[in-house]
């Protein structure tokens, strides 16, 4: 759920993102949108059934659906990834791989790091409470602070101490995939002496393929492994394809749609239905003025632009505003949602301080960083 240093939520300080391109800010405002939706999702389930009976089930059933904002995140991803490695082509050499997966590391780490250390010293506090999450069940331990520092190896298992990094894993790795495909389109490209743009179709049709038979239960599903979510990724690669009518624009499309058409035939999966919408809000974005400019609007790149921080700290923030009020909204379930929308902007208030002293700096410290294809 991470951004890319340019077009992206935490690329730049959330004031500054209303100066960015209108192609590049629409798609910041897309991230706040998703980043609330998420956050309130994520906030809401620590609520009681009794807050929930007074909510309602159809308000109730509109928050649950916040949940969606992941993959309207993974395909903005996708997208960016597309917008900022495709035409530019910084990646020329297998040691730009390795520079841009570090450069990615000192942009996510470090203020994943000192996320993860709020979560250590609150801990204690949370465990306290009744009801807590088992993600609070997490010990100080050789094995999950290893499981918690190399968060993106899927072999160490599930024992994060920040419990949403299970999406950062698939973008970490999404990013790896992404950038190996392109540097072996730059490579048998120059072999074969031919342009590179078809070679990189063809290099992320592969992708779309091996995307494909997961989706058609040809390969089974493993746990943190990028693959099964590869389509949505792909979709956003898609939607930038189509935008910028490359060449190969249908093809990679019509590889990455249908066979999430077709596995819709055999189950019907809302993840893939959530993402196909997402791809589609964002192409309707990019060709509609009065979306694209109130998705640009200042508010919506100011959440837009904490939408990395908001990730890391909104479940936090939930357990220890809302769980501790569950003595009082059994008597008063208005106050479940009250505890909801204090920790909703206790979220945006760390978040807006995260950004200003840990991500500002990181994002600084990656930009020097650089690739053999980038300009000086």
């Amino acid at each position: 759920m991470e951004p890319s240093d340019a077009g992206c939520a935490g690329a730049a300080r959330p004031t500054e993102l209303a100066a960015a391109p209108p192609r590049v800010a629409y798609l910041d405002g897309l991230r706040g949108v998703a980043a609330i939706t998420v956050a309130w999702f994520h906030i809401y389930a620590n609520t009681l059934e009794s807050t929930r009976d007074w909510v309602g089930p159809a308000i109730s059933a509109i928050f649950n659906r916040g949940r969606f904002g992941v993959h309207l995140f993974f395909v903005l991803s996708g997208f960016v990834l597309a917008l900022t490695l495709i035409k530019p082509r910084p990646i020329r050499r297998l040691n730009d791989v390795a520079r841009y997966m570090l450069r990615r590391s000192v942009r996510l780490d470090i203020p994943y790091w000192a996320c993860a250390a709020l979560y250590l010293i609150a801990a204690p506090f949370i465990a306290a409470q009744p009801n807590v999450f088992s993600a609070w069940e997490w010990k100080l331990s050789a094995w999950n602070a290893l499981s918690s520092a190399l968060y993106f190896v899927p072999i160490l298992g599930d024992h994060k101490i920040v419990p949403v990094v299970w999406t950062l894993v698939l973008e970490v790795q999404f990013y790896l995939l992404f950038a190996l495909a392109l540097y072996a389109a730059e490579r048998i490209a120059q072999r074969m002496g031919r342009d590179v743009e078809p070679v990189q179709v063809a290099a992320l049709a592969t992708l779309a393929a091996i995307a494909a038979l997961f989706r058609l239960g040809v390969i089974p599903y493993y746990p943190l492994i990028v693959f099964p979510y590869l389509s949505l990724f792909l979709l956003g690669v898609s939607a930038f394809y189509l935008i910028e009518r490359l060449r190969g624009a249908v093809l990679l499309s019509a590889l990455t749609v249908l066979p999430i058409a077709a596995g819709q035939l055999r189950d019907v999966d809302t993840d893939m239905l959530a993402g196909l919408l997402s791809a589609l809000l964002v192409l309707i974005a990019s060709a509609w003025k009065p979306l694209r400019n109130g998705l640009s609007s200042k508010l919506a790149l100011f959440f837009g632009g904490l939408s990395y921080t908001v990730y890391l700290t909104h479940s936090l923030m939930g357990n220890l505003l809302v769980q501790p009020l569950h003595p009082l909204a059994r008597q008063h379930p208005a106050v479940g949602l009250l505890g909801c929308a204090l920790a909703l902007t206790a979220t945006f208030v760390v978040s807006a301080l995260l950004w200003r002293w840990v991500e500002r700096p990181a994002i600084a410290l990656s930009r020097r960083i650089r690739l053999s294809g980038q300009r000086s």
